[in-house]
């Protein structure tokens, strides 16, 4: 998929999960897609199958609050494709950290006000 486009036409996609990146350097394996249609037969996925969506994919790690970016190239060459889907392990070297163990401000609105304004606006 595609999550984000710039102005220029490049398409991001975002990944994101608790603990993503181990501490020795790599990311825990990450769905990049999904074809379990429940119990209807479906064509096998292969690799060769998969085609790009994005050049860039930025991976959040949201225990840790830490944020970095890779490119298609990484992500496809670690992929494995278990016929119904398509994962992906990238290595330490595979993606470069933005931001690591940011500690987030302190907001002026809560939670439940935020859902309030929602519901006023519904």
């Amino acid at each position: 998929g595609k999550d984000f486009v710039d102005p220029s036409g490049i398409f991001y996609e975002m990944k994101g999960s608790l603990n993503l990146f181990n501490k020795n350097g790599s990311c825990k394996r990450v769905v990049l897609i999904n074809k379990r249609p429940g119990k209807r037969k479906i064509k096998q996925i292969q690799k060769e199958d998969i085609q790009k969506t994005f050049e860039y994919m930025f991976l959040v790690d949201t225990e840790n609050m830490s944020i970095a970016y890779t490119d298609w190239d990484a992500v496809y060459s670690r992929m494995e494709c278990d016929g119904a889907g398509a994962t992906f392990k990238l290595e330490k070297d595979d993606y470069i950290v933005l931001a690591s163990n940011i500690t987030p401000v302190k907001k002026e609105i809560d939670a439940n006000q935020l859902l309030n304004m929602v519901e006023v606006i519904l």
